[in-house]
C-alpha cells in the first residue's frame, strides 16, 4: 500500500514488510508500474482489488480500535494465531502481539497475564502456550465490548 502511494504521488516512503509464509516477489520499477498501469487491465485490476483489500482492512482495524475491547482483540489474534499453529506454543513477544493491535508493550503483558491468571493461557519467555481454548474464547466473547 505504502509503495504504491509511493509510485502514484512520486514520493518516497521507508516501509517495513513481515511475512509469516514462504513469499515470492517481484520488484518493477515506476516506469514499468505506471506502463503496465496503462496497457494491461488485468494488472489494472489485480492492483485496485489489492488496494481495495487494504482499505478495508485499514476500516476494519479503525472501527476495532474505537470499538472493541483490547481484550477482545487480544484474545481474537491469539485465537487465530493458536489455530494457525493447531495449538503449539506461539513464538511470539509482547511487542510484536502490540505492534499487530496498534498499543504498547506494556497493555498486552497486563491483559496476557490476566489470561493467565484465567488459566487460558500460560506464558515463557518468547512463548505463549495455550492452556484453554474454551477459555480464551470466553474470555474473548464475554467481555462487555466499548
Amino acid at each position: 500500500m505504502l509503495s504504491l502511494n509511493s509510485l502514484f504521488g512520486g514520493d518516497s516512503y521507508p516501509a517495513n514488510a513481515k511475512s509469516e509464509t514462504l513469499t515470492k516477489g517481484l520488484i518493477i520499477t515506476a516506469e514499468q508500474f505506471h506502463y503496465l498501469m496503462d496497457d494491461s487491465l488485468g494488472f489494472r485490476k489485480y492492483v485496485l482489488q489489492a488496494l481495495v483489500e487494504r482499505l478495508t482492512g485499514v476500516i476494519s482495524l479503525i472501527s476495532d480500535i474505537t470499538f472493541r475491547r483490547l481484550e477482545l482483540r487480544l484474545a481474537c489474534l491469539l485465537g487465530q494465531q493458536f489455530e494457525r499453529s493447531e495449538g503449539m506454543p506461539l513464538r511470539v513477544t509482547h511487542a510484536e502481539l502490540a505492534g499487530e493491535l496498534g498499543t504498547t508493550r506494556e497493555v498486552v503483558s497486563r491483559i496476557l497475564k490476566d489470561f493467565e491468571c484465567q488459566e487460558c493461557i500460560s506464558l515463557n519467555r518468547g512463548q505463549i502456550h495455550l492452556v484453554s481454548q474454551d477459555g480464551l474464547e470466553w474470555f474473548g466473547n464475554n467481555r462487555k465490548t466499548g
